[in-house]
């Protein structure tokens, strides 16, 4: 703790101090000055909110506190998920490559025992209150990552005899692809509650772009969240909230992978393929809450986890 001497701090005092008057103009003037300031940032709110929502009027006579209608935020988002596969048609190449543009035919030789995938990026998120009750977002942003693929081959039906020694035409492969795609979300989210609680239903369509030779991948998301407000005091509001989230993946992966001295020559054995992958648990538990300071300024967390799958979100935004 710190010591100080009061008849020292009492004499500053007063020879720092104004005289009363002068005090009391100074104290007039940065009164004046915060009011000027409040009063600007109200015509700004004014000038932004004549905009959106639609019915904004109806629903302040009815009582209810609107958020700032415009909004931007990033995220953080990290991703693990299990996916399966089936209906997989390949091409072989034996000593390199497969060619782009090469027939494939489904085959029953070569099976994969599932796919994992890790991935994590940032999410820039721009969003606006069409109706007091309904928002509206798009998000863009990139993934990156990779996914652990295994695939069993045996060749031993088709091969001959002199390759397949010491059963080399009956293999499994581990690769681990990677994963660097361009994100592209939209979506809406209605909301109804009052002072001290919230629910909310969501619905999201997702347009993942990937680069070299991997499939573009389109998912669907809808979710359902409830949960309580605390209002702790100046100008704060915490929402902690819990719900479900629906995630659909059905898509179709194409690839190219090689497996060097794979034969007993030496050769390397090239496979291009194209499968269905789809999640096979589409349900996710989801807990998470969101803090709001001074309706300008929010944090939020949130994680969706089931058998097999997560997904961590933390992110920070400001509303206009």
């Amino acid at each position: 703790m710190r010591h100080v001497q009061l008849p020292a701090i009492a004499l500053a005092l007063l020879v720092a101090a104004p005289r009363p008057a002068a005090a009391q103009q100074a104290r007039a003037g940065a009164q004046r000055e915060a009011d000027a300031a409040l009063q600007a940032e109200r015509a700004r709110d004014r000038r932004w909110q004549k905009l959106l929502p639609f019915r904004a009027e109806a629903a302040r006579r009815r009582g209810y506190d609107l958020p700032l209608p415009f909004g931007v935020s990033a995220m953080y988002v990290h991703n693990v998920e299990d996916l399966a596969s089936s209906d997989l048609a390949v091409a072989f190449a034996k000593g390199g490559a497969v060619p782009a543009g090469t027939t494939l035919t489904p085959v029953p030789f070569v099976t994969t025992d599932g796919l994992r995938g890790r991935s994590g990026g940032v999410q820039f998120r721009a969003d606006a209150w069409l109706l007091p009750n309904l928002n509206l977002f798009v998000n863009v942003g990139r993934m990156q990552g990779s996914v652990d693929v295994g695939v069993d081959i045996d060749l031993s039906q088709i091969a001959p005899a002199v390759l397949c020694r010491n059963g080399r035409c009956q293999q499994h492969l581990d690769f681990k692809a990677t994963v660097d795609n361009v994100t592209v979300t939209t979506g809406a989210i209605a909301v109804y509650g009052g002072q001290h609680w919230f629910g909310s239903v969501m619905a999201s369509h997702t347009e993942s772009f990937a680069s070299k030779e991997r499939s573009d991948i389109r998912t669907s998301t809808a979710g359902v969240r409830v949960g309580p407000r605390f209002h702790p005091g100046r100008g704060t509001e915490l929402t902690v909230y819990g719900g479900g989230q629906y995630l659909d993946i059905d898509t179709v992966i194409e690839g190219a992978l090689e497996a060097d001295d794979l034969f007993a020559d030496g050769d390397a054995l090239g496979l291009r393929y194209r499968t269905r992958a789809w999640n096979p648990t589409k349900w996710a538990a989801v807990f998470g809450f969101n803090l709001q300071i001074a309706k300008r300024w929010a944090l939020q967390a949130e994680y969706q986890g089931s058998k097999g799958n997560s997904r961590a979100i933390l992110g920070a935004g400001f509303r206009f």
